[in-house]
């Protein structure tokens, strides 16, 4: 039994029932029962919320980081950053266990901006040499980390390119939603290896090409490590594809416009700008 009405010393004993003074264990059950019910309902209206909220927050992401990546080539002789550092047999070269990217020099971004998205899960994202600020609404000041959290790459062919030489650049990807070494089956085949072809397990920072990492052959038929789910085969063209944003992954153009991918966007086309340079 439940203990419900305060007792009133100034009344009679016995002046209320036990009605009224306690609940009966079916008044319990069907208060409880009524909980569950609201619980439930409410389940796909968090759902709802919590992806826009995502959304609102990858876009804003994005937003700053290509207004950062601008303010680098104002004041590198107009040029995009380098992609990553190459170390041996082209792959990262590691400082301190991470690798140094084009995340680890364009300037700090603007407050409530973040390198990784919110729907990212943790097995997407890889940690790169450089530092962010971890926010919290239980802490009045962000915690500063000595690493950055990284759930988007940069178009491999850019990598310290003048950004003249974008021909076309409202049609041309130039930051994307991606995930790190191949995760929840994205696709990744040719990841990054030291000459004794041990992989290293960092590559979401970089869209590179399925059959190269810098530059498209005539020969590259997609790109690489976009958060398509479920595409390691290459097949980008079947139902059971799932992405970071409900089908699709997010990106920013060339010329600084925000846009969505589908599946079909990761292949290479030969009339298309997306993954072309000049």
């Amino acid at each position: 039994m439940i203990w419900l009405a305060a007792y009133e010393a100034d009344e009679p004993e016995g002046s209320k029932g036990v009605s009224g003074q306690y609940m009966s264990r079916k008044d319990v059950f069907w208060i409880v029962g009524i909980v569950a019910v609201l619980a439930v309902m409410a389940i796909p209206l968090y759902r709802v919320m919590k992806e826009e909220s995502d959304k609102t927050g990858c876009k804003r992401n994005l937003s700053a980081i290509s207004k950062s990546l601008q303010q680098y080539a104002e004041v590198y002789d107009g040029r995009y950053p380098p992609i990553y550092t190459p170390g041996e047999n082209g792959a990262p070269s590691l400082f301190e266990g991470k690798p140094v990217t084009w995340a680890s020099v364009i300037p700090e971004l603007s407050s409530g901006a973040s390198f990784r998205c919110p729907a990212a899960e943790d097995i997407e994202t890889v940690r790169v040499s450089g530092a962010s600020f971890k926010r919290s609404m239980f802490q009045p000041e962000p915690e500063r980390l000595n690493y950055i959290e990284l759930t988007y790459g940069m178009f491999a062919p850019l990598g310290m390119r003048a950004v003249t030489d974008v021909a076309v650049p409202a049609d041309t990807v130039m930051l994307a939603d991606t995930a790190n070494f191949g995760a929840k089956g994205v696709y990744n085949p040719r990841p990054f290896t030291l000459e004794d072809g041990t992989p290293v397990e960092t590559d979401a920072f970089s869209i590179g090409f399925n059959d190269s990492e810098l530059n498209s052959t005539p020969e590259s038929t997609a790109v690489t490590r976009l958060a398509f789910f479920g595409t390691s085969d290459g097949n980008f063209d079947k139902e059971s594809i799932t992405s970071r944003h409900k089908g699709q992954v997010f990106a920013i153009f060339a010329d600084g416009h925000f846009g969505v991918l589908s599946p079909d966007r990761a292949t290479i086309s030969g009339s298309g700008n997306t993954w072309k340079v000049r």
